[in-house]
């Protein structure tokens, strides 16, 4: 699955997201049943792909940031902000710059170029990509989609082509993370303020390749959970053994409290991604086929205790031969969660367990 090629796949992305951002969400049968179908375009002959998603809850509006492009060439690139409402309804569908022809390979893809997107309690959106050129830069704007500052994250290496920031997670007075893998092929983390000024930068290495890929913030004092792997790595060739899921938590200052290690495949499609319910337990989605890198996979849910010491749950997603991939999950407030994922080369599969583990 790819549901950033196909623009009739954009749709499916976007009702995730409602269903889980909604205060008002209700549990229902598996698979959900969409609140609202609505598919939109960019123009004549123009193709769009969604980069990240928030949600505004001061206007109750899904805020999506994106590309639009020609899509045989991919030329004529731009960011776009569209806003819609609960009923599916587009209200607003802002381009906000031209994309550098530097980016032109990845802009059908747009999640390569956006890396996150989130609105502070004053209605400031932040957005972090590469809209400098190939620079990491922070994009802030209003609710109008004004655009107000943007700034190459400052203070960082993460300018260097050889550092690859693969998420951008939240954090209590509108800091965040930057997450990925640095030149040196150790697990990266990157403290920002909003307006994309260093805090600190640290790395975490285990001796082979490592990665974060995702993670969340844990409390009110900037204490966060990151979700990764570590694949052994010898000069130009990655071999298939030995394959780690690692999670790690750490205090606000990037300072590992606890960590946990076990066997599972993080290699490109199938990075591990992480939530906490209400209730403080974690959710892992992961891959625990290590037979091969590319091939087919196992996804699994596994519940944690926050202090990473002891794993609650554990049980499988789908049957034995069908293989999962670009997998998301997402807490439901008050109550379990939704797993997303693909299958098969265009189909895209959505399930809502309850916090026990159980559809």
């Amino acid at each position: 699955m790819n549901p950033f090629i196909n623009p009739r796949k954009v749709v499916m992305s976007v009702l995730t997201v409602i269903w889980i951002a909604n205060p008002s969400y209700t549990q229902t049968s598996t698979p959900l049943k969409p609140l609202w179908e609505q598919e939109f375009g960019c123009g004549y002959n123009m193709s769009c792909s969604p980069g990240a998603v928030s949600f505004d809850t001061a206007d109750g509006k899904l805020l999506i940031i994106g590309t639009s492009f020609r899509p045989i060439l991919y030329s004529d690139g731009k960011f776009r902000l569209w806003k819609i409402d609960q009923n599916g309804n587009i209200t607003k569908n802002i381009i906000l710059q031209d994309a550098n022809e530097v980016l032109k390979a990845n802009i059908k893809t747009a999640s390569l170029v956006i890396k996150g997107l989130s609105i502070s309690k004053s209605g400031t959106i932040c957005t972090i990509g590469n809209f400098d050129n190939i620079a990491l830069s922070v994009m802030t704007m209003n609710r109008q989609g004004n655009t107000q500052i943007i700034k190459t994250v400052s203070g960082t290496s993460l300018i260097d082509d050889n550092n690859f920031i693969l998420k951008k997670i939240d954090l209590p007075n509108d800091n965040a993370l930057l997450v990925g893998r640095d030149r040196q092929d150790n697990g990266l983390v990157v403290k920002i303020d909003s307006q994309g000024n260093k805090m600190w930068e640290k790395t975490h290495d285990l001796g082979q390749l490592e990665f974060f890929s995702d993670g969340i913030a844990i409390g009110d004092n900037g204490d966060f959970i990151l979700a990764g792997g570590s694949i052994k790595h010898e000069g130009e060739s990655t071999t298939m053994e030995p394959l780690f899921v690692w999670i790690l938590k750490c205090n606000s200052e990037g300072k590992i409290i606890s960590e946990k290690l076990f066997s599972g495949n993080p290699f490109v499609r199938k990075m591990p991604q992480i939530c906490q319910l209400s209730s403080g337990e974690l959710i892992l989605a992961y891959d625990n086929n290590t037979d091969t890198i590319l091939g087919a996979g196992n996804l699994r849910i596994k519940a944690i205790s926050p202090d990473l010491k002891t794993i609650l749950w554990e049980q499988q997603v789908l049957e034995d031969g069908i293989t999962a991939s670009t997998f998301k999950i997402k807490a439901v407030p008050n109550k379990g969660f939704v797993v997303a994922f693909g299958v098969g080369s265009a189909d895209i599969g959505i399930y809502e367990y309850d916090k026990t583990g159980y559809k």
